[in-house]
């Protein structure tokens, strides 16, 4: 889900035409990789928490973004609000740099709550149902 995440900011950067520079294609996708990795691991943690409780499946998704979906869409709007200011450095390279990781934490933010969580119920259904 993140490498899709990684994959479609880099073209969607292309497509604002924010200039990609060597530097910034060869760093880009392993900070996206490790900030959509953290809120993966935020959501999942707090998933086989509550799946250990005992509670019914179809409190648990609710649950879950409850539960951890404030702390990662904080992290989100403050790793956007960051970049977004590192955008207006007079270096342009940090600047195309910064660019590129606000569009990638937000597809990381949008492709985690489009994919994932469905994938992560989809999941607790089948363990649900001892499918192996």
């Amino acid at each position: 889900v993140i490498a899709l995440a990684v994959a479609t900011s880099i073209g969607f950067s292309a497509y604002l035409h924010i200039k990609a520079t060597p530097l910034a294609a060869q760093v880009v996708p392993f900070v996206a990789l490790g900030l959509g990795v953290d809120d993966m691991l935020v959501l999942l943690q707090a998933h086989v928490q509550l799946s250990r409780q005992g509670r019914p499946m179809a409190e648990v998704l609710p649950e879950t973004l409850a539960e951890a979906g404030p702390s990662v869409l904080f992290t989100t709007v403050t790793n956007v609000i960051a970049f977004m200011i590192a955008t207006t450095t007079p270096i342009n390279v940090v600047a195309w740099f910064s660019e590129m990781l606000v569009v990638a934490v937000v597809c990381n933010w949008g492709f985690l709550m489009a994919l994932f969580l469905p994938i992560l119920a989809l999941d607790t259904i089948r363990t649900a149902n001892e499918y192996r």
